[in-house]
């Protein structure tokens, strides 16, 4: 039973299953995407409202003060998110590759050293090996 799961094992699968043990990351790094996206959306809201009460409705923009302060925090909110965004996928990022690169490790020192004086250097990575 064990050796049918590894055959069936993809790379595809592999690295699902390596993701699926930082899911908390990933999912804060698509809610602060989304949440970066949702800011940018009332920016532009914002200032297209902002511009038609000035230049249309000629509304002095010292009276608009308080729309010009929301825009200011919604920029601030929006690069708070992003800088989540970022920050969660690339720390998801290092620990799947710390996983992998710990999972091939012990897999070539359970293979042992005359499994590796016979393969070629390129042949791990090549389809059918």
């Amino acid at each position: 039973m064990g050796t049918e799961h590894a055959l069936s094992l993809t790379p595809r699968r592999w690295l699902k299953t390596l993701a699926k043990g930082e899911r908390h990351y990933l999912f804060g790094s698509s809610l602060c995407g989304v949440l970066a996206g949702s800011q940018t959306i009332v920016m532009v809201v914002g200032l297209a409202w902002l511009i038609d009460q000035i230049a249309v409705h000629d509304r002095s923009p010292t009276a608009l003060f308080p729309v010009f302060a929301l825009l200011v925090g919604s920029v601030l909110l929006r690069a708070a998110f992003q800088w989540g965004h970022e920050i969660l996928g690339l720390e998801a990022s290092l620990r799947i590759r710390q996983h992998a690169r710990s999972q091939l490790l012990s897999k070539l020192s359970a293979l042992g050293p005359v499994w590796l004086t016979g393969q070629h250097s390129g042949s791990p990575s090549q389809p059918g090996s």
